[in-house]
């Protein structure tokens, strides 16, 4: 009997240590995630911002809102939870914003600034490549809520195996 005990008690510890080294690891791996989604999104109120500044022809705010852009979407709190593989999604996600951001959306918001300094209306043709950017930055912000929500399902799944076998031993007769 008391041998039996001892290898119940035995058996619920190794499932404990399994779900706290479950925990710690899940929780180590999605550290900075939070971060990075809230980081990811805030480039979307960025590209108004830009947008903003272009629109009241602020010279100078149109400089910092770009150095903010660029800030933010080189941070390493967003980077590190960028895989290095290029056929990650993830990845392709993020180099997709930047290729968007070089390409298209800081080249015209540029030339709308000149445009609107110069007294040209040039700050309406902003719109198309605003749309384009935020849409790129959407499903960048998507993966990384994807990544983060499959870490928490993980944990989720070993918490449950861990559960159910204490449950029955619990209820095992004597």
């Amino acid at each position: 009997m008391v041998l039996r005990l001892g290898a119940w008690i035995a058996a619920i510890a190794s499932l404990a240590a399994v779900s706290i080294f479950a925990s710690i690891t899940v929780a180590e791996l999605s550290s900075g995630e939070a971060r990075a989604i809230n980081l990811a999104g805030s480039l979307r109120m960025q590209s108004y911002a830009i947008g903003a500044a272009v629109a009241q022809s602020d010279a100078r705010g149109i400089d910092e809102a770009i150095a903010e852009f660029e800030t933010r979407f080189t941070s390493p709190d967003l980077t590190r939870t960028i895989p290095h593989g290029a056929d990650e999604s993830l990845r392709r996600a993020y180099d997709a914003v930047g290729s968007v951001w070089r390409g298209r959306f800081h080249p015209a918001v540029l030339k709308a600034a000149t445009e609107v300094a110069a007294g040209q209306p040039g700050g309406g043709r902003l719109s198309a490549e605003t749309a384009e950017i935020v849409t790129a930055i959407n499903q960048l912000v998507v993966l990384i809520e994807q990544g983060l929500e499959d870490k928490l399902q993980l944990l989720r799944l070993v918490q449950e195996l861990q559960s159910e076998p204490t449950e029955m031993m619990a209820l095992s007769p004597g």
